[in-house]
């Protein structure tokens, strides 16, 4: 009865081309900062004509290192009628079945032209009694202000050596991790850094689906690895 989409890819039409054939609108748009791989899919959702009633954006998204095209992008979607906000660490707000609570970015505590991963989303997911953390491509100078223990992680920044620092994996200590990559070294290096958790990486599993119910969870995968 809700649509929720964090964030919309690189413009490639998938999450488009999907809410279109199912005669979906979005109800809560996240886009957990203005990086274009993570938020050029607004051109898409603009070309398709499909409704957004909210956007919702990290506190100073639009203050950061971004492309002026992404600013026009947000601008657009402001001007067909979509509510833009920004949050930052303590807003939340209440899922069907669940809550999405922000863990970062803090107010104040982003510098304005700083990188954008610096101040990118990063969102706990409580469903049906599991918890995901959801780090969007937070850097690890910052991670640690969203480390909570979560049953199931995707890895900041599509599994960077950058992020994901032993420090922050402890305190998360996740069953599941999900790295949203075409590059192997980088799903083999999370592997090696999570010996203790199942791993599933885009770039040899192809789409990773969770789904959630009152049992728990069940992760299902496009390919077998190999």
């Amino acid at each position: 009865g809700q649509v929720t989409v964090i964030d919309t890819g690189e413009g490639d039409g998938v999450l488009s081309t999907y809410l279109r054939q199912r005669r979906l609108g979005i109800d809560t748009l996240v886009v957990t900062h203005l990086h274009r791989d993570h938020a050029l899919g607004l051109r898409d959702l603009l070309d398709e004509d499909i409704p957004v009633k909210e956007l919702l954006l990290p506190w100073g998204a639009e203050h950061a290192a971004v492309t002026s095209d992404m600013l026009m992008l947000v601008e657009e979607m402001a001007a067909r009628g979509t509510q833009v906000h920004h949050v930052g660490r303590g807003d939340g707000w209440t899922l069907p079945n669940g809550t999405l609570r922000v863990l970062w970015p803090e107010a104040g505590r982003v510098r304005p032209e700083q990188d954008a991963n610096a101040s990118s989303l990063a969102l706990l997911l409580e469903t049906h009694g599991t918890r995901m953390l959801l780090t969007g491509d937070l850097d690890g100078k910052y991670e640690n202000y969203a480390a909570e223990a979560a049953d199931i992680l995707k890895a900041a920044h599509h599994g960077s050596l950058q992020s994901s620092g032993e420090a922050f994996l402890k305190q998360v200590s996740p069953r599941v991790t999900v790295v949203s990559c075409g590059d192997e070294k980088r799903r083999v290096a999370t592997e090696e850094r999570l010996p203790d958790s199942r791993v599933f990486g885009t770039e040899n599993r192809g789409a990773v689906t969770i789904r959630f119910d009152a049992d728990g969870y069940a992760v299902e995968t496009f390919l077998h690895a190999p």
